[in-house]
């Protein structure tokens, strides 16, 4: 049975616009953000997605939530990232370099080459990005996202994109 949103008890009621407001978010996010117990969050979460009213994705060691329908798995992929604040600053940064190579990277971020590495190679696993190799250049790629997500992410961090393409 899927219930309506008018049906729904407060703390769903509330998971549920806090996940529409803060696509992405994973359950610890939830839980600080909205100070509820993880039992009650997980059942909650366990309810809204039995009843079709979300969806979530695992990366990495996390499970992250978005709206149903809202999202294609391009823009969850970006959505997981930019909630990350170590690989949302190398994103950040490569952007901002035009290119960097991962010692430039390190040196920026300061912490372990292979840590970065770890990073990286999440953004490269959601083609968020290309290795141009034997350089190890990192371009983002764009090629995959859609004008609407590039003008998005355009606006959000005020830069332009090419296709990535070099």
């Amino acid at each position: 049975m899927i219930m309506n949103v008018d049906d729904l008890p407060d703390n769903t009621e509330r998971i549920l616009q806090f996940i529409q407001q803060n696509p992405g978010f994973h359950l610890r996010q939830i839980k600080r953000e909205l100070n509820l117990s993880m039992g009650t969050i997980q059942y909650h979460l366990n309810q809204l997605e039995k009843n079709g009213k979300i969806i979530s994705d695992r990366h990495t060691l996390q499970r992250h939530y978005f709206p149903i329908g809202t999202f294609g798995i391009i823009e969850r992929n970006l959505l997981k990232i930019l909630n990350q604040e170590t690989t949302r600053d190398i994103l950040m940064f490569i952007i901002e370099q035009k290119n960097p190579t991962q010692t430039n990277i390190v040196d920026y971020i300061n912490i372990s080459a292979p840590s970065v590495n770890w990073h990286l190679n999440n953004l490269l696993n959601l083609e968020i990005m290309k290795s141009v190799l034997p350089t190890s250049v990192y371009l983002l790629n764009f090629l995959s996202l859609d004008s609407f997500i590039i003008s998005k992410f355009s606006k959000l961090f005020r830069c332009q994109f090419t296709d990535g393409a070099e």
